[in-house]
């Protein structure tokens, strides 16, 4: 019974074990605090995108808005932003009439392109339709065989 234990026992030095465990804690500490920190980088990372893309949407709206503002203390200055308005509204239909015309020559200009395209498609289709033929009838001259070709009087 005693060869059994003895092939069983492992001499290590006194505290070798706990020294492993030390070790292991103290990586499994900075593994989680590694995790921890990215977990809250990306918590303020979802914030500051929340937050720039409510800064740039609101901004947006207050420009569009300026036009829809009426002052109920003093009408006098509700009637001076409404004549704003009105100098500030043929400056943006002009804007958006020169994005829509730019848009709408863009799109001919693509529909102009794209009809070229297929028109060039079409004539390299022809031609490969063509050359098959061609090609077709060459093998067909050329390694017919000879029995087939003679006259049987």
């Amino acid at each position: 019974m005693q060869g059994l234990e003895m092939s069983e026992y492992v001499n290590h030095p006194p505290g070798c074990r706990r020294k492993y465990n030390v070790v292991a804690n103290q990586t499994e500490r900075k593994l989680r605090l590694l995790l921890v920190s990215f977990g809250v980088l990306c918590l303020i990372q979802a914030a500051l995108n929340l937050s720039l893309r409510l800064t740039l949407n609101s901004s947006e709206e207050s420009s569009n808005s300026v036009c829809n503002k009426t002052s109920l203390s003093e009408p006098s200055q509700g009637r001076e932003e409404q004549g704003d308005c009105g100098r500030d509204r043929p400056a943006q239909c002009n804007r958006l009439q020169e994005r829509f015309n730019a848009l709408t020559r863009d799109r001919d200009e693509l529909r102009d392109k794209n009809n070229k395209l297929m028109n060039a498609l079409n004539a390299v289709q022809e031609e490969r339709d063509r050359l098959k033929a061609r090609l077709k009838g060459y093998l067909e001259k050329t390694f017919t065989p000879k029995y087939l070709t003679m006259k049987t009087f």
